[in-house]
């Protein structure tokens, strides 16, 4: 029997040959995508009390809580509607925070949102592409006599949709 397959910080298996550089570079990833979510909270939480989501100072966003994924999402959407002209300082700290990284607890909300996506595609469907990855992943590591998952984000994208997009 095989031993199981090392994952990354991204929960994908870790090819052996480069295990050691995800020992030496695993921590560092981990530090940054710390700061980084401390960062976007602190954000999070000025920004939506200057834009009037929250009037409680108390009441603190958390990124790892999804009942504030709602408000989450409302920021961002609304400071990329102000855009420079109307909101120049958040709109600003916000690129600066997006270049630097979103954090994985916060790509889910954002990066929908960044992208409009939230328009064309239902978080529904998002979550069923997640599982499919997920499965392709366990049966390709459960038995090398079976055909290996297509790689290709297109092929693994239509596989995954039951009918035309947007139909969930």
């Amino acid at each position: 029997m095989e031993p199981a397959p090392v994952k990354d910080t991204y929960g994908l298996n870790c090819n052996p040959d480069h295990l050691e550089l995800l020992q030496t570079y695993q921590p560092l990833w981990l530090q940054n995508e710390s700061k980084q979510s401390r960062n976007f909270q602190e954000y999070l939480n000025k920004a939506s009390l200057h834009l009037g989501f929250r009037q409680d100072q108390d009441d603190i966003i958390s990124l790892n809580d999804v009942r504030h994924q709602a408000v989450t999402a409302a920021v961002l959407r609304e400071v990329l509607a102000r855009g420079e002209k109307h909101a120049p300082e958040l709109y600003a700290e916000l690129t600066e925070l997006v270049h630097n990284g979103v954090p994985n607890v916060l790509r889910p909300v954002a990066w929908p949102v960044f992208l409009h996506s939230e328009q064309h595609c239902s978080r529904a469907k998002y979550a069923k592409l997640v599982v499919l990855q997920q499965d392709l992943g366990s049966s390709s590591n459960s038995s090398s006599s079976q055909m290996a998952p297509p790689t290709d984000p297109q092929t693994a994208a239509a596989a995954a949709a039951p009918g035309p997009a947007g139909s969930d």
